[in-house]
């Protein structure tokens, strides 16, 4: 027992090994000790070897070899290549462990948050158990088997998506397996831990803001494991330090548990001025909890002791807009393929634990507010980071839609499915920046046409009743009847986008938010500037979530292009576009094509204002007219503009003469006296100086209604 939550805390701390740069600082769930490392690998045809964990051992050296694969393009066109795939279909993981002194009289739970495909735990060669699905967490008690002080030797015999029953006996996939999971991508994925808990224990919180009705909920499972009848409170600290200094206590009912009894305890607590978490202001609160037995009261001794980490805030969804904190939400960003497509290079390079936070930086550099993790999830350790920096992240489900899908039995599929999603939910429900789940990729009636309409809201009903707090989103399949209305290339896959940039306008829903989660894919002319340009026509048409598919092109490099600034000033949060100007295209920006005005004409042009922040509806524009730099004419104008949306700005001019020949239309935003927009429209000006009907420029604005 402890004497005081403080000190349960302390020893958390201690046995952990130190945070290095660049890595999450997410607290120690409870007692814990690591067992990520070097682990005894042993192969199929018994090659013995070490391994890193967590790793797919097709990324590791010298597991894989080079096989053949059909793959159709982004033609439609059947095309064959060189893949690498696991020489080993089956892995033994051996390694030893010893149990800390601390730990006599605590229930000590081996933690795996992710093994692909099927696991087979062992201890002491004594076989505990099977768990089936990749890329979800699952534990093993071992109390029974592992005393305070003694080393005890682990073995996991690890199986590939190919093995029943994850694939049938001709290795079609039969449960979620994400990008040819079932073919690569193997082993223990993610971090493992081997834990303590008290004999009354929390197994699970769940925890819940509301800024609609300013309180928390949390939803505690508490476990009586003791073997008697106990009687024990829930006591709670919520801090936003890293020690306890309350910003808010919550406590429980007092309740009786019988021997082996689990039950959900909701508490529930008003909270008028928590610090919200947003992209601007990620702010995180820690919740220590505690397990009060009857006995030691008084005392103030617990018997159980956690943290948990969470941010304040809530989105939801009201007729066609998606609300965050009270405001709309407008969502623009990109898919990033964790363990897809180039998964070594580019995961080790951008996406492991200790580059994340620099690809964090390339992303907001580009003004890339949110990120879809697309084919299937990305490690917790990610998403904590994503946390910390204000990322927002749509989590998507292993349910990818390729044609090997076809041959799968639909029902038990489907089964599996359903099964899946419970443990992927828990597990990343507590994470401020996941802010929407996707529950599949195309695998319903828009590409794959496998999955119905039922079968698709019947997985977002699933996910709701784990996490009622967050919208569903079925990826490319339209109106399924459920929260939103996705759409995948309305151009056609492969092509590039013709016509206005505002011609989507039909596309969007009537009824509910829109999301555009992919387009413009493929080698198509001008693909990178569209995906700028295009963007702006998007957000026009209030568009709920922008995402081409997708920017990598302009976050992994690192130097800056004309053709990076046209995405970073389209996805600006605060912006001033000029609304005829971008529906001219992309020529005027990558061939100096620019559109012509007459010297002496009386010019209008309709600009739209954005406030796409989190915190500021104060916004000052500044309209310039320069001619290579020098100004000539400028109007500075302060308006108020509620946060998410937008207002068209009315702009007059007289067309000066200028010897270059070109005239400059230069918009600026500010927020708090900081420059938050600046882009430069150029004009080719025909006429004479003699055309003139003014001798001095003039420039006026003026504001229009909120769209």
């Amino acid at each position: 027992m402890n004497k005081t939550r403080f000190t349960a805390f302390t020893v958390i701390i201690m046995i952990l090994p130190k945070v290095l740069p660049g890595l999450s600082q997410a607290p120690a769930l409870r007692e814990q000790l690591s067992l990520n490392g070097i682990w005894n690998f042993t192969t199929e045809t018994g090659e013995k070897t070490t391994i890193p964990v967590p790793e797919f051992w097709d990324a590791a050296p010298g597991f894989t070899k080079k096989v053949q694969r059909e793959f159709e393009n982004d033609r439609g066109e059947k095309v064959t290549r060189e893949v690498t795939v696991p020489s080993t279909s089956t892995g033994i993981y051996e390694r030893e462990m010893k149990i800390p002194e601390t730990w006599k009289d605590k229930i000590i739970k081996i933690e795996f948050e992710g093994i692909n495909h099927i696991a087979d735990v062992y201890l002491n060669e004594k076989f505990l158990l099977k768990h089936v699905g990749g890329w979800t967490p699952f534990k093993v008690d071992i109390t029974n088997l592992a005393k305070a002080g003694e080393t005890v030797k682990l073995k996991v015999v690890v199986k590939g998506g190919n093995h029943p029953p994850v694939s049938d006996e001709n290795g079609i996939p039969q449960w979620p397996v994400g990008w040819y999971g079932h073919e690569s991508r193997w082993g223990i994925i993610f971090d493992t831990w081997l834990r303590a808990y008290g004999t009354v224990y929390i197994e699970d919180a769940f925890i819940q803001t509301s800024w609609r009705k300013k309180d928390i909920t949390i939803d505690y499972d508490l476990v009586n494991q003791s073997g008697e009848k106990q009687e024990v409170q829930i006591k709670g600290e919520i801090s936003a330090k890293e020690e306890p200094e309350a910003d808010l206590i919550i406590s429980s009912e007092r309740i009786i548990l019988t021997p082996g009894e689990k039950r959900t305890i909701r508490v529930r607590s008003p909270w008028n001025n928590p610090q919200l978490w947003s992209p601007e202001n990620p702010v995180l609160y820690n919740l220590f909890s505690s397990v009060m037995i009857k006995e030691r009261y008084k005392k103030a001794e617990s018997i159980d002791n956690e943290i948990r980490r969470f941010g304040f805030r809530e989105i939801w969804i009201e007729g066609t807009e998606l609300l965050f904190n009270g405001h709309r939400l407008n969502l623009r960003g990109t898919s990033i393929n964790t363990h897809g497509q180039g998964y070594n290079s580019g995961r080790y390079r951008y996406i492991s634990p200790e580059t994340w936070n620099h690809t964090i930086d390339r992303l907001q550099l580009m003004n890339i507010q949110c990120v879809r993790f697309h084919q299937q999830p990305a490690s917790a350790r990610i998403i904590d980071i994503a946390d910390e920096r204000g990322l927002l992240v749509i989590e998507e489900s292993p349910m990818y839609a390729r044609d090997y899908i076809l041959k799968s039995n639909n029902e038990v599929y489907f089964r599996n499915a359903l099964t899946w999603l419970k443990p992927w939910i828990r597990d990343r429900r507590n994470h401020p920046s996941v802010i929407m789940w996707s529950s599949e990729n195309e695998i319903g009636r828009d590409w794959l046409k496998w999955f119905s309409d039922k079968q698709i809201k019947t997985l977002a009903d699933s996910i709701r009743a784990v996490d009622p707090t967050r919208p569903v989103i079925a990826e490319g399949d339209f109106d399924v009847g459920d929260d939103f209305y996705s759409d995948h290339y309305p151009e056609g896959v492969g092509k590039t986008v013709t016509g206005s940039i505002y011609s989507w306008d039909t596309l969007v829903s009537k009824t509910k938010p829109t999301g555009i989660g992919e387009f413009l894919f493929g080698r198509t002319d001008g693909k990178e500037w569209w995906h700028g340009t295009w963007c702006r026509g998007l957000r026009y048409i209030n568009v709920s979530q922008i995402m081409p598919y997708t920017l990598d092109w302009s976050w992994s490099v690192d130097t800056v292009a004309p053709v990076h600034e046209n995405l970073k000033n389209s996805f600006a949060p605060v912006a001033l576009f000029d609304k005829d100007y971008d529906d001219l295209g992309i020529e005027a920006l990558r061939n100096n094509k620019y559109p012509e005005i007459k010297t002496g004409e009386i010019v209008k042009r309709t600009l739209v204002l954005y406030n796409d922040c989190f915190s500021g509806n104060s916004i000052q524009i500044e309209v310039r007219l320069e001619d290579q730099g020098k100004l000539l004419i400028n109007k500075i104008m302060d308006t108020d503009l509620q946060l998410g949306q937008h207002r068209e700005v009315q702009c007059e001019f007289n067309v000066p003469f200028t010897e270059s020949g070109l005239v400059e239309l230069v918009l600026i935003t500010r927020k708090n006296g900081i420059r938050t927009f600046y882009e430069s429209k150029k004009f080719r000006i025909y006429g004479d100086k003699n055309n003139r009907k003014e001798e001095n420029p003039f420039l006026n604005l003026a504001y229009q209604a909120i769209m």
